[in-house]
């Protein structure tokens, strides 16, 4: 042991004596070692590099000294070797001992890594990029856990609003069985075609829903999915209609506007105004004056 680091004592104090350890200016940064390694360009200073049997170790040492730079070598590689070469540059070495034993090399924050396993070459020649890309790298995995947990939560947020969606659509499907429903919408209509139950200006859902013995949820759903319309809107279609065919089959002066409304189970002039308007696109004036002109008369579709 001692006669091997007896030589490689020997091999650098006769590199620094004939050529002389690299000034500063003439010293290889990190970032140019990388680069030679990737274009195969060496650059560093000559010496002899002379070893026989030596563990790689101390010939990491020997060109750590030489060079100015740190290596920090994983200590899990353990292996000896022998090299004879003479006047090469010395990354020209590195990178001999780095191939014959399938190491590799990376930046690291305080030194450069020599390792076994995955390779990360940076050819980076701003400081800044470097320092941002090594600060990436090393929090990778904490990088690509918090996206997992963003995705997942964001998935999962998704899928139980789809989930609920569903739910309460198969929910309102199910409120009332096909038969029942089409039993109440017959009731519903023979109450409002034939009885004319919307005369009544009071009339409610709830009163509605107790002449048909339900209650008004069930009701309700049956006019939003049978008759598409809402209560408000279904009883208001058939007073406008009852005041339309009043208006059309009637002289100018023989009824008045307002009276066929309160007829129809309009409880306000506004309301009556405001339901007309929207269902016909006239005001009642409009519409009697159109129809006493045209000579037509109309009637209440179902």
């Amino acid at each position: 042991m001692w006669r091997v680091s007896l030589v490689s004592l020997l091999c650098l104090l006769s590199s620094s004596l004939q050529f002389g350890r690299p000034d500063q200016a003439h010293r290889l940064t990190p970032e140019q070692l990388i680069d030679n390694f990737r274009t195969q360009s060496f650059s560093g200073e000559k010496i002899d590099f002379i070893f026989s049997n030596t563990e790689i170790r101390e010939m990491i040492e020997f060109l750590e000294i030489f060079s100015g730079l740190r290596f920090d070598l994983d200590p899990d590689v353990k292996a000896r070797a022998t090299y004879h070469m003479q006047q090469v540059p010395w990354d020209q070495a590195l990178a001999a001992i780095l191939a014959d034993h399938e190491l590799n090399i990376d930046l690291g924050m305080n030194s450069m890594k020599i390792f076994r396993g995955r390779k990360v070459v940076l050819a980076f020649h701003d400081e800044k990029k470097v320092k941002t890309f090594l600060f990436l790298y090393e929090r990778f995995y904490l990088i690509l856990i918090a996206l997992f947990v963003l995705i997942a939560g964001t998935v999962g947020f998704i899928l139980i609003k789809k989930s609920r969606e569903k739910r309460n659509q198969n929910q309102r499907k199910a409120l009332l069985g096909r038969e029942q429903a089409e039993e109440i919408e017959k009731q519903l209509l023979y109450l409002l075609e034939v009885k004319k139950i919307y005369r009544d200006d009071k009339l409610t859902l709830l009163s509605l829903s107790e002449e048909l013995n339900l209650t008004p949820h069930h009701l309700s759903w049956v006019i939003n999915n049978r008759l598409n319309k809402s209560f408000p809107s279904l009883i208001n279609h058939y007073r406008v209609e009852e005041v339309k065919t009043k208006l059309a089959g009637t002289g100018r002066n023989e009824t008045t506007i307002l009276h066929s409304a309160f007829e129809s189970g309009f409880s306000t002039k506004a309301s009556f105004n405001k339901a007309f308007k929207a269902i016909t696109g006239l005001t009642p004036s409009q519409y009697r004056e159109k129809h006493i002109n045209e000579g037509q008369t109309g009637s209440i579709p179902r």
